[in-house]
C-alpha cells in the first residue's frame, strides 16, 4: 500500500500498489488549483505540493496520479520501476 500525505488527514490518499500500472519521474510546477483536486474525479489527478520532481503513476483504471517526492529515484526504485523513462504519458 503507497500511502500519500499531504498535511491533513482529510487529503490524505492510499493507493494499492498492486494497482500500480507503471510510473516514471516527471518535473512539475505546483499550482493553487492542485490544493482542489479531490473536487473533481478527473482522469489526472495531482498530489504536487512543490515545483520539482515527481512521480507520474498509471493506475490500472486508466488515471494518472501525479505525487511530489523528495528522492524520485528511490521512489521509483521502490516501486519496481527500472527507469525513471517508463510507462507513463505526459
Amino acid at each position: 500500500m503507497l500511502e500519500i500525505a499531504f498535511g491533513l488527514p482529510m487529503l490524505s490518499a492510499k493507493v494499492a500498489t498492486d494497482s500500480i500500472h507503471a510510473a516514471r519521474i516527471v518535473q512539475v510546477e505546483s499550482s493553487w488549483r492542485d490544493l482542489f483536486w479531490w473536487l473533481m474525479p478527473q482522469r489526472r489527478a495531482h498530489h504536487v505540493v512543490r515545483s520539482g520532481p515527481a512521480l507520474a503513476l498509471l493506475l490500472d483504471t486508466g488515471r494518472v496520479l501525479t505525487v511530489s517526492v523528495d528522492h524520485p529515484e528511490q521512489a521509483l526504485a521502490a516501486l519496481g520501476e527500472p527507469s525513471s523513462h517508463a510507462g507513463v504519458g505526459s
